[in-house]
């Protein structure tokens, strides 16, 4: 594997992490901590650092980006590595593990500087915004895989900060709300439901936006809900009673299912639609084959003819690392950040982090791991350039259980 370290943060009292007490990959024998597969004595190396989650209760979400970073860096590292500038770089991921403890962020995000990397790719907003002042302070480049709606993040206070892989709350609001206009034409009116995060209400007035521009009706009154509580039958109801045509909700995959589950165990056909990442799989081990329908959320087909080489090659070493469960709910928001972030760095010629940032405000377009991404961000955070759209895709799961993808759309975050 392309694993360098895990910080196991004993500076916070707990126990140390090393790499082979991390999770083993499901159906893989070979280990973290293993040296680059392929590697190249001629190459240099390109230490990239994750900050994310391998342990606690957000690992159910941040192990599979932590197996699809690995793929891609394997798919990099055995074709002799990235040129940038006419030199090969093998790419060296070092990981810092928060342990799911929010208490624990600045003192993953200490280790990678500790680590002198220069580049970080990091989990969700809400779990490292606080990290961004560390990084800023120390010239580290770090881009956040996904925004959840938190105004404040990215901003132009910390200019190191980027936003790529999965395009954000504002992008993924956006196609959501086309998706339901194109895909669900009996679809007049939409209540929105998240939770309670504190944000609500700047989310409701981007999702409104979006609304509006697909002609769809948003009520003003939206829902929100404990995000630490796992009965969401009370929620449920309260969608129901609504009467709204569908539902456009945020929140984490347990919460999505739990709403999903709950909303047919009372009888209703209520189109619920979720612009985030779960796989199909995943919604019917949650709900049920029987519940599984009138659904939507954010996901790609893993069909070749529609995906880009890299999605291809990075998706083939998922399946042969770490077997075909963990494949069929490959996401890619984790390696198309680290793709996005090498094809910026081959722009600009060399890994010189004042260089490539400059590259990338200065960029229109990019490759992603999907296809063409937009470069903007100037209106929804006050930072041009610094947010990649990545191509949108939402898989609609129907009630004779058949899933079907919408057509990709490139996507701008403005």
């Amino acid at each position: 594997m392309v694993i360098a370290m895990i910080a196991g943060l004993s500076a916070c009292g707990n126990d140390s992490t090393t790499p082979s007490q991390q999770p083993s990959p499901p159906g893989s024998s070979t280990s973290p901590g293993t040296p680059p597969s392929g590697s190249d004595g001629g190459a240099e190396t390109l230490r990239i650092g994750l900050l994310l989650n391998t342990t606690g209760w957000f690992a159910g979400n941040d192990l599979q980006a932590f197996y699809e970073s690995n793929a891609i860096a394997e798919v990099i590292n055995s074709q002799g590595g990235w040129d940038i500038g006419g030199k090969n770089y093998m790419i060296e991921l070092v990981v810092s593990d928060i342990q799911s403890d929010f208490g624990n962020v600045n003192a993953a995000a200490l280790y990678l500087i500790d680590q002198k990397v220069d580049f970080v790719i990091q989990t969700l907003d809400f779990f490292v915004a606080s990290a961004a002042e560390l990084f800023d302070r120390n010239g580290i480049m770090n881009i956040c895989m996904m925004t959840t709606g938190n105004p404040d993040f990215p901003s132009p206070d910390y200019p190191h900060t980027f936003i790529a892989g999965l395009n954000g709350s504002v992008g993924q609001l956006e196609y959501g709300m086309k998706n339901l206009a194109d895909n669900f034409p009996e679809v007049r009116t939409v209540i929105y439901a998240e939770n309670d995060n504190g944000n609500n209400q700047a989310t409701w007035e981007l999702a409104k936006i979006a609304a509006d521009k697909y002609g769809l009706e948003l009520f003003t009154n939206y829902i929100t809900y404990s995000g630490e509580s796992p009965d969401m039958s009370a929620v449920a109801l309260q969608l129901i009673s609504s009467g709204a045509d569908a539902v456009f909700t945020q929140g984490t995959p347990d919460a999505i299912g739990g709403m999903l589950k709950e909303v047919r165990n009372l009888g209703s056909d209520l189109i619920i639609s979720m612009p985030g990442l779960i796989s199909p799989t995943n919604i019917v081990a949650m709900v049920g084959q029987d519940a599984a329908y009138n659904y939507c959320n954010l996901f790609y087909s893993s069909a070749p003819e529609v995906n880009t080489e890299m999605f291809n090659k990075t998706l083939a070493k998922v399946g042969e690392l770490y077997g075909s469960d963990v494949a069929q709910s490959f996401l890619g928001p984790w390696p198309s950040a680290i793709y996005i972030l090498l094809n910026m760095m081959s722009a600009a010629g060399t890994t010189d982090v004042n260089s490539v940032m400059n590259t990338w405000r200065a960029a229109t377009t990019v490759d992603t791991l999907y296809g063409r991404g937009l470069v903007g961000g100037a209106l929804s955070y006050g930072m041009p350039g610094h947010a990649v759209g990545a191509p949108t895709s939402f898989m609609i799961m129907d009630r004779d259980g058949t899933v079907r993808y919408a057509d990709r759309v490139e996507t701008m975050i403005p």
